[in-house]
């Protein structure tokens, strides 16, 4: 009967065994990746209730201005009328 050949003769076992030492150091260095990024989650969460929100808000009454301004240059380069007649969707009348 044979005898399991030693680390020392056996070289496919040494080498998975340092990959697996590798795997373990990778993983523990992801895991307290992961808990920095999740303590900086919260952190942004935690602020985000206030400020976060009211930056949102503003930003959404700009986008909102802007867009209503954009309608109304629309509706001024297009004639009277033009915006109901596009919301009827007959489109504005060519003249001519």
């Amino acid at each position: 009967m044979e005898q399991p050949q030693s680390s020392a003769t056996a070289p496919w076992l040494a080498e998975l065994e340092e990959r697996v030492r590798q795997a373990v150091a990778e993983i523990g260095r992801l895991r307290g990746e992961n808990r920095r990024l999740e303590r900086e989650l919260a952190k942004l969460k935690k602020a985000g209730g206030s400020e976060g929100s009211t930056a949102w808000e503003r930003e959404r009454g700009e986008v909102r201005e802007r867009v209503e301004k954009l309608a109304r240059h629309l509706e001024e380069l297009l004639g009277p009328g033009a915006a109901d007649e596009l919301r009827a969707g007959s489109g504005p009348r060519a003249s001519g």
